[in-house]
C-alpha cells in the first residue's frame, strides 16, 4: 500500500494559540503556534492519521488533544489488527479513552476539558474512517468531493449582531460519559489517487468546501 500524506497546524488569526493535535501513526505534533509534517512512501499497514481539537481554554484543550493522541497511539501499538475490530470494539476503545481523559481533568480540576476526533485507519484489508465531534474527513475523487462524516453538533440560538455557532453533543473528554462514535468503512470507494482530507472547524469555518479542490 502507498500512502502520501501531508498534514500542516496553524493558530489562525483569531487566537493566541492551538489547541489542536496532528497525529501519524507515532508521531505526534502537539502545543505549537505553528507546526507541519509531511511524507511519502510505502508505509506498511496498518497506518494510522489522525487529528483533534481541543476544548476546555487555553491549556486544557491542549493537554486533551495531545492526550487523546497519545492514547490512540497506545491503541495502535496494542490492539492488531485494528481493521478487524467490530464497530462495538472500536466504540469500547474510544469509551476507554473517554474515561481517562474524565478522570484527567476530574484528578486536575480542568472540569470540560476535552476534545473532538477524526481519523483514519489503512488497514490490511480495510480503510476506516473515525470521528467524534464536529472534525471533518473529506473524500476527494474524480466524482467530486464527498463528506465522509456527519457532525456531532447542533446550531445554537443566535441573536442579533451575534457570529452563529454550533454546540458539541459528542467528543472524548468533556465530561461526557455516553460517548456517540461513527466508524465508516470506504474501503471500496476508494481508488488510485483519491484524496482524503481531515480537518477542524478552524479550516471549514473559514474556507468553503467547494474551494478547497483548487489547493
Amino acid at each position: 500500500m502507498i500512502v502520501n500524506y501531508f498534514g500542516i497546524t496553524e493558530k489562525g488569526n483569531f487566537r493566541s494559540h492551538n489547541e489542536d493535535s496532528m497525529y501519524v501513526s507515532g508521531e505526534i505534533v502537539a502545543g505549537t503556534v505553528s507546526g507541519s509534517f509531511s511524507s511519502s512512501g510505502m508505509r506498511e499497514a496498518p497506518l494510522i492519521l489522525a487529528l483533534a481539537d481541543g476544548m476546555g481554554g487555553h491549556i486544557s484543550g491542549e493537554i486533551a488533544s495531545r492526550m487523546t493522541l497519545e492514547k490512540l497511539a497506545w491503541t495502535e501499538r496494542a490492539v492488531q489488527p485494528l481493521d478487524e475490530l467490530s464497530r462495538a470494539g472500536w466504540q469500547s476503545l474510544f469509551s476507554i479513552i473517554n474515561h481517562e481523559i474524565n478522570d484527567y481533568a476530574k484528578e486536575t480540576g480542568k472540569l470540560g476539558m476535552g476534545a473532538t476526533l477524526v481519523g483514519i485507519l489503512f488497514g490490511k484489508r480495510k480503510v476506516l474512517v473515525f470521528n467524534m465531534g464536529d472534525s471533518r474527513a473529506y473524500h476527494f475523487s474524480s466524482q467530486g468531493i464527498q463528506k465522509i462524516t456527519v457532525d456531532h453538533s447542533f446550531a445554537g440560538p443566535v441573536k442579533e449582531n451575534q457570529v452563529s455557532r454550533s454546540y458539541i453533543t459528542s467528543c472524548i473528554g468533556g465530561g461526557t460519559t455516553d460517548l456517540q462514535m461513527d466508524l465508516f468503512d470506504i474501503t471500496n470507494s476508494l481508488n488510485v489517487g483519491d484524496r482524503i482530507l481531515l480537518c477542524t472547524d478552524g479550516l471549514t469555518d473559514v474556507i468553503k468546501i467547494d474551494d478547497l479542490e483548487e489547493f
